[in-house]
């Protein structure tokens, strides 16, 4: 296996391209259906958006975009830990992985659930964001409903 550490950073030009590419899908993504708002995290220096996209499942999410030195990183919050039947709930994001593409579920602070991915800046073009990004909507979707029946229903429903 191949660890990205042993590699060098991408050259400066794929870096910028990287950058440019993905200001121009920012600048597009807020005309999306799905996508409420594009905010530019305002901490001086930081390479950082979210998305705040609307779905049905779960009406409202945040989706975070941080530039890195190798690769963009996206992650969104999905849930808190789970209250109630903590087995089944894990078993069904851990299944759920096994179809959601490019974005996995991951235990986080608190044992809280994100949903993130990484997108290599040498892969970073319009048609991966949009795709990493429908990937993120449709995994929200798939799973948010049947993750809070199991996780958070209360006993006896």
């Amino acid at each position: 296996m191949t660890v990205v550490d042993d590699h060098p950073p991408p050259s400066a030009e794929t870096a910028a391209a990287a950058r440019e590419a993905l200001g121009a899908w920012l600048a597009d993504a807020g005309e999306y259906p799905m996508v409420d708002e594009v905010v530019r995290d305002a901490t001086p220096g930081s390479q950082r958006w979210f998305l705040r996209v609307l779905g049905e499942a779960k009406g409202v999410w945040s989706l975070w975009v941080d530039v890195r030195q190798r690769s963009l990183h996206f992650e969104t919050y999905f849930t808190p830990a789970p209250e109630r039947h903590l087995a089944q709930f894990y078993e069904h994001l851990l299944v759920r992985n096994r179809t959601t593409g490019g974005v996995a579920f991951c235990l986080g602070e608190e044992h809280a659930v994100f949903l993130r991915a990484r997108m290599p800046l040498e892969h970073v073009a319009a048609d991966a964001l949009d795709q990493l990004l429908g990937e993120f909507y449709v995994a929200v979707e798939d799973a948010f409903g049947a993750a809070v029946r199991l996780g958070f229903a209360k006993p006896g429903s």
